[in-house]
């Protein structure tokens, strides 16, 4: 039978720059078996295929965006990578090619006890079941009582045998009385059309990621910054486009059950404005159990919140949920204390420098004015909430908006498998 999730809690991390953090604090889904508890109810073919039902023909936007976000799956420094897609949901359908070359090539073409060398489903080779039809499904669904998205699994003797991703066709958010407000997917990575950032839409990617890790065995996080709590607010950003990814926190979950990686390129750092929230009430129903993230803040040198705020169309920020972007009230030539989420997503501990900036838009770039540089020990572990002091130009004009950035790395001296997710900001507005 499956147990509750597993909670794998690690020691408190302190650093001198660093608000404290679990060292790990993902979940895992477990079961039981010949009388072994607590058993990771895991997926056993490390490169398995995955069926798109007819609602998400190949081209469709559904199939970019669920292709991407098995890509940023793909990313993650465990033994496990998703092989290709498979159209339809007949074991006779043709095999696609792999959804992402570059990831492909990761592993080597082993024997796939689901398929046989032509390609076709060798049913007599699976555990049997009861439940299932062997396939492991991702399609939309029009059922009025679903979640937004869920994933449904059945296991034999702890192996996970038949996994299916559905899709709500029309998502929905929850109002302050419980009630669904239907809202329309998104399948882009714009940030003005996305919830997080108080657009009409939810964002499919994150949620597509989310039900992939479920998938592979993760289970809802509330405990830190993580995908598996809210995911379309588990994003990075440069500009106007979101970039959503596993994060380290998921990602170390996923090591924990298949082990490491044997191809050592998998390497990724990145950065974040947005953080866990601390807010323990007021959470939709159902959604109790899952971290809840807000936009990163900007601090005095006496570390209190500078609560003068305004956003984008001058209205006063709110520092709930979702919110475009924010401006901090400023002087000139003061000392401030902007926070940014920095996470190790690859495969090794790393030193790596961050510098801060200036800039007069939020797409931050080593061309902007440098206002400090740091060098950190980024730990693969869990992502962490860091605070720098950084001293503003007495020649910024007053009424203005201006960005604080900072990005990671920013010489790429580290080969990363993504390079976009290495910068974030925060806005002031000066005094």
């Amino acid at each position: 039978m499956i147990n509750n999730y597993l909670r794998l809690l690690a020691a408190m991390v302190l650093s001198t720059f660093v608000l404290p953090q679990q060292a790990f604090a993902f979940t895992v889904s477990t079961c039981t078996y010949d009388g072994s508890t607590n058993i990771p109810a895991m997926e056993t073919n490390r490169n398995p295929d995955v069926y798109f039902g007819a609602t998400i023909p190949s081209g469709s936007s559904q199939f970019t965006a669920l292709t991407q976000a098995l890509s940023a799956v793909n990313r993650v420094p465990a033994n496990i990578s998703f092989r290709g897609v498979i159209f339809g949901t007949g074991a006779s359908d043709a095999v696609a090619p792999a959804f992402d070359a570059g990831i492909s090539r990761f592993w080597s073409m082993e024997y796939y006890i689901y398929r046989k060398p032509d390609g076709t489903v060798d049913t007599s080779r699976r555990i049997p079941s009861m439940t299932g039809n062997f396939l492991n499904e991702f399609y939309f669904s029009n059922d009025p009582t679903m979640d937004n998205a869920h994933t449904t699994t059945s296991y034999v003797n702890c192996v996970l045998v038949d996994k299916d991703v559905i899709f709500n066709t029309t998502p929905y958010s929850v109002d302050a009385n419980g009630n669904r407000m239907p809202m329309s997917w998104t399948y882009s990575d714009s940030a003005s059309s996305s919830l997080a950032y108080e657009g009409a839409s939810r964002p499919f990617k994150p949620t597509a990621i989310h039900e992939t890790l479920h998938y592979l065995g993760l289970g809802h996080e509330q405990d830190i910054y993580n995908i598996m709590g809210t995911d379309f607010t588990h994003v990075g950003i440069n500009g106007s486009t979101t970039i959503p990814y596993v994060g380290e926190d998921a990602a170390s979950g996923l090591v924990s059950i298949y082990g490491t990686t044997p191809y050592t390129a998998k390497q990724d750092l990145g950065i974040s404005h947005w953080y866990r929230w601390n807010q323990t009430s007021g959470a939709p129903s159902g959604e109790e159990n899952y971290s809840r993230h807000t936009r990163t803040r900007i601090y005095d040198t006496s570390n209190n919140l500078i609560t003068d705020c305004v956003k984008t169309d001058n209205s006063a920020c709110k520092f709930n949920e979702y919110e475009k972007d924010q401006f901090f009230k400023v002087s000139k030539g003061q000392t401030i204390r902007p926070q940014f989420i920095i996470e190790n997503n690859g495969l090794w501990n790393v030193q790596a420098p961050v510098y801060y900036y200036l800039s007069t838009d939020n797409v931050i770039t080593t061309a902007d004015t440098l206002l400090k540089t740091v060098n950190r020990t980024i730990s693969r572990d869990a992502p962490d909430l860091v605070y720098e002091s950084v001293t503003l130009p007495s020649t910024l004009v007053s009424g203005q908006k201006y960005y604080i950035g900072a990005i990671v790395d920013p010489n790429n001296s580290f080969t990363e498998l993504l390079e976009t997710n290495n910068s974030a900001y925060i806005g002031i507005h000066v005094k």
